[in-house]
């Protein structure tokens, strides 16, 4: 029944969004629709992941419920990875929300945010315990 699913993250800028997974995490630009100001939309890939951000000045013919929301964030994912080692790298100089640790479920791993706002953790499974 369902064959795709894919995050949705608002921005006021989604070139440095976009540069920021493209630069520092390898992704792919797969799809963007420009606007008067820079990208409107952009869709990336990463593998199996596929990740879209979108600016708040193209959800103005949007219901205002809609609006709203949208400016509510910011929103949070959890990226499962192979090797910690790699995003470690990549995010080499950013700021971390939350410093590599071990969870009680049997992770290893670390919380850095876009240029946006929006909180990424990167999880390796199965390697730490509490």
């Amino acid at each position: 029944m369902f064959t795709k699913m894919t995050p949705v993250l608002f921005t006021n800028d989604v070139n440095a969004c976009s540069q920021f997974w493209i630069k520092r995490l390898g992704a792919s630009l797969t799809a963007e629709v420009p606007g008067p100001d820079g990208p409107l939309f952009a869709m990336l890939q990463l593998g199996p992941i596929e990740i879209m951000y979108q600016s708040f000045t193209s959800m103005a013919e949007e219901p205002e419920k809609m609006r709203a929301a949208a400016g509510q964030g910011p929103t949070f994912l959890f990226v499962e990875v192979a090797d910690l080692e790699q995003p470690l790298k990549a995010t080499d100089g950013l700021p971390r929300a939350k410093d590599v640790h071990n969870t009680f479920y049997g992770s290893r791993e670390f919380t850095v945010s876009d240029p946006a706002g929006h909180f990424i953790t990167f999880a390796q499974m199965g390697v730490a315990t509490a």
